[in-house]
This record gives C-alpha cells, structure tokens and sequence, in this order.
C-alpha cells in the first residue's frame, strides 16, 4: 500500500538529499505508482528528471491533471534527459494532456 501524502513526500524529498544526482548511482527506474502526486508532484519532478541514467519514470494513478501532464511535457522538452519509458496511465490528463504528453514523441 503507498504511504500517505505527505509521508511519501517527505520520503522523496529525504531521497533527493540523501542520494543527489551528482554523486548517487545511477537509478535506471523511479516507480511512483498509485501515490496521490497530483499537481504536488511538480514540485519533485523536476529532480528526479536530473538524475543521470533515469531511464524509466512510472507515475500510473497519481492523481495528475491535465495541467501537471503540460507542464510535464513542458519539463521533458527543456530537459536532455535519457528516459525511454514513461508510463502515466490512469491519471486524469484527459485529451489535452495526452496531446501535450504526446508532442514528445515527434521530438
């Protein structure tokens, strides 16, 4: 079962501090699934798409809008980042998010 919010929060935060980018191993995989994230999770993202060797980012039923799924898409573009799967089925991005998370793959 996922933590409370806030709990799981705290815990990612205490992740990125204890294990920043710039001297962890490499994490190939952050699966986030079924946590309620919602629009709160841009406030972490952010991070974990500064991690070097991220390749897969799973964020199925976090509870994201279709504003955190464009600004999500807006975060990937400006990022060079070396993800190659990113799963976010069962949020509520409706149409709109899925064509700004779409645009990613014309890139």
């Amino acid at each position: 079962a996922s933590l409370p919010t806030d709990d799981g929060f705290a815990s990612l935060g205490f992740f990125n501090r204890i294990f920043p980018p710039s001297v962890s191993p490499k994490i190939h995989t952050i699966d986030l699934s079924d946590n309620a994230l919602g629009t709160r999770a841009l406030l972490h993202i952010p991070d974990l798409l500064a991690r070097p060797g991220l390749e897969r980012l799973r964020l199925t039923n976090c509870g994201m809008s279709k504003e955190v799924a464009e600004a999500l898409a807006t975060m990937l573009m400006a990022n060079a980042s070396e993800l190659k799967e990113l799963r976010l089925g069962r949020n509520q991005m409706h149409k709109e998010g899925a064509a700004s998370i779409a645009t990613l793959l014309t890139q």
